[in-house]
């Protein structure tokens, strides 16, 4: 059937966009805080990049803690809405 073809593709095409979303969130910040300099120290924390790097130099802070959850919580969230739509 038709479906049964589709569902590969369906599955290549939600990899690159899990890839474009996990680049935006890491890059993506970074780059709006440099093009928008009176903005930076808003807009460089919501980057995945700042609070990475902190935690690549062992340095622990709660603030990054709660970023990595909330943001596995909004997109969990985010699942179920989807998932609801779709009467699953």
């Amino acid at each position: 059937s038709i479906s049964s073809m589709l569902r590969p593709a369906l599955s290549i095409v939600a990899f690159i966009a899990s890839l474009f979303l996990c680049f935006l969130f890491y890059f993506g910040f970074e780059g709006i805080s440099n093009l928008l300099k009176e903005y930076t120290d808003f807009i460089t924390p919501l980057g995945m990049q700042y609070h990475f790097n902190s935690m690549g130099r062992g340095v622990i802070d709660t603030r990054d803690v709660i970023y990595f959850i909330s943001l596995c919580l909004a997109f969990l969230a985010a699942t179920v809405v989807k998932l609801k739509q779709l009467k699953f």
